[in-house]
């Protein structure tokens, strides 16, 4: 029976955990495969992950608490000996170099673009070539979309052979599930425009009260964690900030159009759950990847300015046959081509893959 360990760097209720919380599921309902999660720090989603793994946190563990993060990683994958670790994000590079050193295979699912690589290797205070040195101890990539890609082909040389795009997904029959419980809650408000993530410059929450207050007319909800960036802003009265939620989506069942105004973004899985339940999606063309799984299920921009997303949502607001109809189409994209059921199946591949027979 194969063991994987997959590393998380943490629990938060975001995209790159969520993905990795559905993959690590996926394999643990199969009797024939056995693993691990390894989360590098506790967050939001912490119920959801203890509730369903068998979870280990190392600076929880007082033998290693004291460790460098690489030898800290090493330990962690002496304890398990595990077949394959499966790294999720940029932030765990530690955990490949590891896996590397110790002859285990190492399947690296990244979901960044620049700025999170800036981050990283700032974080990290990574010397010239470091970077580089982590991404070729990867066995092989797994990315959402091909910016993704190409930021680590022209910005570190992967080879892109070692790369396979499989986008994101959702798990439409339990997004489903989740708004059809919360749908008697009175205190989900209703609103014309909802926008969700960490309230920070790369996702545009700047942008997203600008839009607000150019349509003033309309009520503009955001969900997510609020960082002290939001409080250098004027928040226009028209706009309700909810933090952060265990179920955003009964709030995206409860709006008109979800506005996604980040700067990078490389395929965030809330426009996917948006269009799963029938909102049409705005956002900018070149933020990332997520242009791809609109198509005719929302707009996508050439310009990210707050007058143009102002434009495409009143058209959206004020025209409801044309809300409908990008609303249906991106159902049928979102159950077409980025279900769970057609994606994680490529993933298992992938590790099946470097398995081996």
């Amino acid at each position: 029976m194969p063991f994987i360990a997959f590393v998380s760097h943490d629990e938060s209720l975001t995209g790159a955990p969520m993905i990795l919380s559905a993959v690590a599921d996926y394999f643990f309902s199969d009797l024939r495969w056995d693993g691990v999660v390894i989360s590098k720090a506790k967050g939001s989603a912490h119920t959801r992950f203890a509730r369903r793994f068998s979870v280990w946190y190392p600076d929880d563990e007082a033998a290693f608490r004291e460790l460098p993060v690489y030898e800290k990683a090493l330990e962690f994958l002496r304890k398990f000996s595990p077949d394959l670790v499966y790294v999720n994000s940029i932030d765990c590079s530690d955990y490949v170099l590891a896996a590397r050193h110790l002859g285990i295979p190492a399947l690296w699912h990244l979901h960044e673009l620049p700025s999170e690589f800036d981050r990283w290797e700032f974080d990290h205070r990574l010397m010239p070539g470091e970077a580089e040195e982590a991404l070729a101890s990867a066995d092989r990539l797994i990315v959402p979309a091909d910016e993704v890609r190409d930021c680590l082909i022209s910005r570190y040389g992967v080879r892109a052979s070692k790369i396979t795009i499989i986008p994101e997904f959702v798990d439409i029959a339990s997004l489903r599930e989740a708004v059809s419980q919360a749908s008697s809650t009175a205190a989900v408000p209703w609103t014309e425009v909802i926008g969700c993530g960490n309230a920070s410059i790369r996702k545009g929450f700047d942008i997203f009260l600008q839009v607000a207050a150019r349509l003033s007319d309309y009520r503009f909800s955001w969900v997510g964690e609020l960082h002290k960036f939001h409080l250098n802003f004027q928040v226009p009265d028209n706009v309700r900030l909810i933090g952060e939620v265990q179920n955003a989506h009964a709030y995206l069942s409860r709006a008109e159009v979800f506005l996604l105004t980040s700067r990078e973004d490389p395929f965030p899985v809330v426009a996917l759950e948006a269009m799963a339940l029938g909102k049409p999606v705005i956002a900018w063309r070149y933020g990332g990847g997520i242009h791809r799984a609109i198509g005719t299920g929302g707009v996508a921009l050439e310009d990210p300015g707050p007058d143009a997303f102002a434009g495409a949502i009143r058209h959206l607001l004020v025209d409801a046959d044309a809300r409908i109809r990008a609303g249906r189409a991106g159902q049928k994209r979102v159950e077409r081509y980025y279900s769970d059921s057609r994606c994680l199946p490529r993933i298992r591949h992938a590790v099946e893959t470097l398995l081996g027979p």
